[in-house]
């Protein structure tokens, strides 16, 4: 596998590993709006020389992200990089619908309602007013007087 940024990358990628060593093109796949990721399939040895011969080219002409030769893949990876989703599995089929086996809605004896009533929620707790005093009134910090230079003798006169 060859994972690219970039179409062109890929493309040259592919074509370089199918002419450097007898492998089979499983896949080309965009994974993101920008990378593309190749996938060859055949002996062990030929994808690992058309891994790197394909790599080699591909980031003379644009970016390589990542190479991986997977030796002996498990033949669900093979079907899930091929894009291939196998066999197709049905769920078993429900059991027939009676009226015997339709569910019905429990009744409430309306003894046990009566009486009850809907809790009512507890009053909203007040907004804080907002304060009376202006905004230039608030208590500030002192400002800090700004340090001043030492005061330097006066030099001494020659003499």
């Amino acid at each position: 596998m060859i994972e690219t940024w970039g179409f062109t990358p890929a493309v040259v990628a592919v074509d370089t590993g199918m002419k450097a060593a007898p492998v089979n093109l499983l896949t080309v796949r965009m994974t993101d709006p920008a990378r593309m990721t190749v996938a060859f399939t055949g002996d062990v040895a030929a994808v690992g020389a058309a891994v790197s011969a394909a790599s080699t080219a591909a980031a003379r002409v644009g970016r390589v992200i990542a190479t991986r030769v997977i030796a002996r893949p498990g033949a669900d990876l093979l079907q899930a990089l091929s894009g291939n989703p196998g066999p197709e599995v049905s769920p078993p089929p429900a059991p027939p619908v009676t009226p015997d086996t339709v569910p019905q809605p429990l009744e409430t004896p309306e003894s046990e309602t009566a009486g009850h009533t809907k809790e009512k929620a507890p009053p909203a707790r007040p907004k804080p007013q907002p304060s009376s005093k202006p905004a230039a009134a608030k208590k500030q910090a002192p400002k800090k007087k700004p340090k001043t230079a030492a005061k330097r003798k006066p030099a001494r006169s020659p003499g």
